[in-house]
């Protein structure tokens, strides 16, 4: 029951091979079969014909079964599963799944076309990603446990978490962070790790904590508040946060402010420079300024302009201008009005356009003239019966009279113009 056929075998209808069918003439051990269909595969199972192998186009492999293509391998060696044109090396059209995935280049979600850097998205990177282990995420990211950043991180747009966020590095946000936390000064909504330091909320008001304790709020108005312990410090050097504080503003009681320079122990102490008060005054070098602006110490300017009167000597200043603090006799009122309570020196000359009253005595070292006399009783002594100038002690003035005659010797003063003589 062995046959041998030496020249070709042509079977138009269906051969059968219960056994196994060996190829084994090298010169001939090839075996050529029609294309196929998935339907139909050129290779198939007697009892399941619509399952195999077959061609689907030229250099391309292809698997069905039940009648359908499960598997292809085109021209370029692309590796199809679910689809009949792969566009990667391996492309699955459905869900894959393994019990791990291991990939020495960079890894493709979500997209046809590969980088040099991993992605979800076909976004491409605009921050330079460039490296297999560098991860671009075109759509949302959730993490519903702890996310740990060891190097700093940029966001640009939001970014909200529900649990823990640890960063070892920095964290730089270009759009908003969204907490569910309100938190306390005690307990920060965002607050250094291991730390009481951090920011929460209050009243709408954005407020920094340190240590536990309530330091600065960002108001609903822009405003910043400071607690009533608060204080800004400048320090002497570029490496502040190790630097001296050497200028600084701070609140002293209710409604008074100091500013203040030197260390932090005489800024705290008694080293204050300016207070501004309720009132608005200023004082340099005095807690109690009584006046709007008061220098306890020595002051300097180029120019002192004034468009109000001027006080010296005294704190408290009224409608004149005045050395001392005496009030006027004489009725003056306006800042162009001067009193002098003490005495007045005068090394060069002085004028007076006006009247000049002297309620004591006038005293002159050198030489006095005047073109009239005022208040000395005195008339014309130019008439023949009365052209004598006398003295009279008891009135203490001068008078015109007749000529006194009688012995003895005596003065009379002579008074002519430019000329003084005691006679």
């Amino acid at each position: 029951n062995d046959l041998l056929i030496s020249g070709d075998l042509e079977v138009d209808g269906n051969a059968y091979f219960d056994g196994t069918t060996n190829f084994v003439t090298a010169s001939a051990s090839l075996f050529y079969a029609g294309n196929g269909t998935a339907a139909s595969p050129s290779f198939s199972f007697r009892a399941d014909q619509d399952t195999g192998m077959w061609r689907p186009t030229t250099n391309t492999l292809a698997l069905s079964t039940l009648g359908v293509e499960r598997f292809r391998i085109d021209s370029a060696g692309r590796v199809g599963i679910g689809t009949t044109a792969p566009t990667t090396m391996l492309e699955v059209q459905g869900t894959a799944s393994a019990s791990h995935l291991l990939t020495t280049g960079g890894l493709q979600v979500a997209g046809g076309a590969s980088v040099s850097y991993s992605r979800f998205g076909t976004a491409t990177t605009g921050h330079s990603l460039a490296a297999a282990s560098d991860l671009l995420l075109s759509g949302n990211l959730e993490v519903d446990g702890n996310a740990f950043f060891d190097g700093s991180a940029s966001i640009s747009s939001r970014l909200e978490i529900g649990g823990t966020a640890s960063v070892s590095g920095a964290l730089s946000v270009g759009g908003v962070i969204n907490t569910t936390a309100i938190g306390t000064a005690a307990a920060p909504a965002i607050a250094l790790s291991g730390t009481t330091t951090g920011f929460y909320t209050t009243s709408g008001i954005l407020a920094v904590s340190v240590g536990g304790s309530a330091k600065l709020g960002i108001n609903t108005d822009g405003a910043f508040d400071l607690n009533s312990g608060g204080a800004v410090y400048w320090r002497d050097n570029a490496t502040w946060i190790s630097g001296t504080r050497d200028t600084g503003l701070s609140r002293i009681s209710a409604g008074l402010i100091g500013v203040g320079t030197g260390s932090a122990a005489s800024f705290a102490g008694s080293l204050k420079l300016t207070d501004l008060t309720a009132l608005g005054n200023i004082g340099i070098g005095t807690t109690t300024p009584l006046t709007k602006l008061e220098v306890q110490g020595t002051a300097s300017a180029s120019h002192l302009l004034t468009t109000g009167g001027l006080q010296v000597a005294g704190g408290a200043s009224v409608s004149y201008s005045r050395f001392g603090t005496a009030a006027t006799g004489h009725s003056l009122s306006v800042a162009s009005d001067l009193l002098i309570s003490g005495m007045l020196e005068v090394d060069g000359q002085a004028y007076f356009d006006g009247s000049a009253s002297v309620s004591t005595n006038f005293e002159v070292s050198g030489f006095a003239s005047a073109s009239k006399t005022f208040g000395s009783g005195l008339t014309d002594c130019d008439v023949t019966s009365t052209s004598k100038l006398l003295w009279d002690a008891t009135t203490g003035k001068f008078s015109c009279s007749t000529d006194q005659t009688g012995g003895g010797s005596g003065s009379a003063l002579q008074i002519k113009e430019g000329l003084t003589n005691i006679l």
